[in-house]
């Protein structure tokens, strides 16, 4: 006998929050463009290694960039973007 199918409805806003909660704020350090590494820091002083594979702005990245960034499951920077301020 077959177990029965359950269906899931996500709510795009309650899917929206999930991905926000996985962004963490940081801080460009150090940007080369030899080599389109660089290192970010978190809020909790934490340095991050990323690539140039990895942004997601059409800027030129430069240190003291303020940004968002996320972590897969290994700790490895997989998105970074730009914070955009208000005026």
């Amino acid at each position: 006998m077959t177990p029965p199918v359950t269906f899931i409805s996500h709510n795009h806003s309650n899917f929206m929050m999930m991905i926000k909660r996985n962004v963490m704020p940081g801080l460009i350090l150090h940007y080369s463009t030899m080599t389109q590494m660089g290192i970010l820091i978190d809020e909790n002083s934490n340095r991050h290694k990323f690539s140039n594979d990895q942004w997601q702005a059409d800027i030129e990245i430069k240190r003291g960039l303020k940004v968002d960034f996320k972590l897969d499951n290994q700790g490895q920077v997989i998105y970074i973007r730009q914070i955009l301020m208000a005026a």
